[in-house]
C-alpha cells in the first residue's frame, strides 16, 4: 500500500524534454501531480480515477496518440520542463484543457464553480504563467496564456479552450520552463477549479537550419517568399508543416497527407525570417524561409 507521505519520483522523457512524475501511494490512495503520459481518448469522462489524464480534444495535436497531462504539484520543482537539447531554440507548444477541467469550468462541480455562474457574468478565468530559465537564470519576463477566459462584459467573447492552441514561448527559453495555474475560482484551500492541463508537439527550431534540397520529398517554394508559398509533400509519409516568425509566434500549421500541397497566401506576411518545421512519424526536418 505505501506510505502515506512518501512519494516516489519518476522521471520520463519525451517530445525531446524532460519530465517528473511524482506518485504517493497510500493507505488512503493513490495520488500523483507533476507529469503524466496520456494516451486516453475520451472526452466525456470526469472520474478521476480513470480519464483524470484525458484531454478535452479526445487526442493529441495533429491527431498524435500520446501527450502529456500535467498536474500541479505542491513541489514546484516538479511544474517545470526541462528541454533535453539546448542546441535548439525552444519556440512554443500546443496546449489545451484536461476532460476534468473544462467539464468543470463549464458546467460545476461539488468543489468548483459554474464559470460565469448562474447569470453568465462572472468575470472567471483559467490561466497558465510561464517563466523561462537559461543557462540557470530566471527570465524577467512571463508567459500568460488563458485557458478560460470570461473577463469580456460581452458573454459572446466567453470561451474555454477545447482544442489545441499554440503557445509562444519567444526565443528566450532555451533550456527549461517553469509555469504556475490562476483561476478565478478558490477556496481556503487554493484553487477550486481542477489544476490540470495538457500539453503535445513541442516547437523546437534550430539555428543553423539546413537548405531546403535537405530532404528532396519536402519542397517549399519559392524563397524567397512572395505573395504564395507552396508547401509539398512528395514524401510516402503524412507530415505536420508548422509556419513560425523568428521571434516564435505561429503562422501556419498544416497536416498533409503523402503526395498532396497546398498553397499558402503569404500576402500579409512581413518582411523578415521564417523558420519551418516539417514532421513525420519518424522524422523531423527545419527549414527557414525568408519574406
Amino acid at each position: 500500500k505505501g506510505v502515506p507521505g512518501v512519494a516516489g519520483l519518476t522521471p520520463f522523457a519525451t517530445m525531446g524534454a524532460h519530465f517528473m512524475n511524482r506518485n504517493d501511494t497510500s493507505a488512503f490512495g493513490d495520488y500523483w501531480s507533476g507529469w503524466a503520459i496520456s494516451r486516453l481518448k475520451d472526452s466525456i469522462s470526469v472520474a478521476y480515477d480513470t480519464n483524470d489524464c484525458a484531454a478535452i480534444p479526445a487526442e493529441g495535436h495533429s491527431a498524435s496518440s500520446v501527450y502529456a497531462t500535467a498536474f500541479i504539484s505542491p513541489d514546484a520543482d516538479l511544474n517545470k520542463i526541462r528541454f533535453q537539447n539546448v542546441q535548439l531554440g525552444v519556440m512554443g507548444f500546443f496546449i489545451t484543457n484536461s476532460t476534468i477541467a473544462y467539464k468543470s469550468m463549464l458546467n460545476g462541480d461539488g468543489f468548483a464553480k459554474k464559470f460565469g455562474g448562474a447569470s453568465g457574468n462572472d468575470p472567471d478565468y483559467l490561466r497558465i504563467i510561464i517563466r523561462g530559465w537559461n543557462n540557470g537564470v530566471l527570465m524577467p519576463d512571463s508567459v500568460v496564456f488563458y485557458l478560460a477566459d470570461f473577463r469580456d462584459t460581452n458573454n459572446v467573447n466567453d470561451y474555454i479552450v477545447k482544442d489545441w492552441r499554440y503557445v509562444n514561448l519567444g526565443s528566450q527559453f532555451n533550456d527549461s520552463i517553469m509555469y504556475r495555474l490562476e483561476s478565478s475560482d478558490n477556496g481556503g484551500f487554493g484553487m477550486n477549479t481542477p489544476a490540470y492541463f495538457c500539453i503535445d508537439d513541442i516547437i523546437y527550431v534550430a539555428e543553423n537550419v539546413n537548405d531546403l534540397s535537405t530532404n528532396p520529398s519536402i519542397q517549399l517554394y519559392p524563397n524567397p517568399v512572395c505573395d504564395e508559398l507552396i508547401i509539398s509533400n512528395k514524401s510516402d509519409e503524412k507530415t505536420a508543416f508548422t509556419i513560425l516568425t523568428q521571434q516564435g509566434a505561429l503562422v501556419k500549421h498544416v497536416l498533409l497527407e503523402a503526395q498532396q500541397q497546398l498553397k499558402v497566401d503569404a500576402k500579409n506576411w512581413s518582411s523578415g525570417i521564417y523558420f519551418v518545421r516539417a514532421k513525420t512519424a519518424s522524422a523531423e526536418y527545419y527549414y527557414k524561409l525568408v519574406r
